[in-house]
């Protein structure tokens, strides 16, 4: 497996991720027919000079922001010893900040739970709520979105919905559920 993430940094160094990438080594073919992993072997370099420096990094100066809302962060973690269950709770809200600018007010928060129940694989669960929403004046805007993954020895489960409101008027409904055979994973 791949990872790739993309954070911006700010000028106080604390870093939000923008987008990140998995790639599953195995479909890296396609889908339909995945292959195991013969991992090729690099020769040694004498020399890094053929690495070139990007220099520090660059970006847009950042507009002015007043916080209406703090941010609010924390790592939680729930252990049940009757049930036998453990529960990690990461929440990430980023609080409401209006660009002064433009006066428009944004809010960004996430929270995540992962559990499993003893050594049962097939109890193993991950669950993300984002809201994401948006507002000037009387005007406002927010998307919520709920994902749930879970799994037992031959699939992945995936339940995810998604919910656009206007104001609080829901305008749009997505919402999918399906099972992805595992296929060496």
């Amino acid at each position: 497996m791949i990872a790739v993430r993309l954070s911006d940094v700010a000028v106080d160094d604390e870093a939000t991720r923008v987008t990140y990438g998995l790639l599953n080594l195995t479909h890296r073919d396609g889908h339909d027919e995945p292959k195991p992993l013969e991992l090729p072997i690099r020769a040694a370099r004498d020399s890094v000079d053929a690495i070139r420096d990007p220099g520090p990094p660059r970006g847009a100066p950042a507009g002015r922001t007043t916080l209406n809302r703090p941010r609010d962060y924390g790592w939680t973690v729930v252990r049940d010893l009757a049930a036998d269950c453990s529960t990690l709770e990461v929440k990430k809200d980023e609080g409401e900040f209006r660009f002064d600018e433009l006066q428009v007010a944004m809010q960004v928060r996430t929270t995540e739970w992962y559990s499993h129940t003893r050594n049962d694989y097939d109890s193993v669960r991950g669950e993300v709520e984002c809201v994401r929403g948006m507002s000037r004046g009387d005007w406002s805007i927010s998307v919520r979105t709920r994902t749930v993954l879970t799994s037992d020895c031959d699939d992945f489960h995936l339940r995810a919905e998604m919910d656009g409101y206007e104001g609080d008027q829901r305008v749009h409904s997505h919402n999918v559920d399906r099972s992805i055979p595992r296929d060496l994973m």
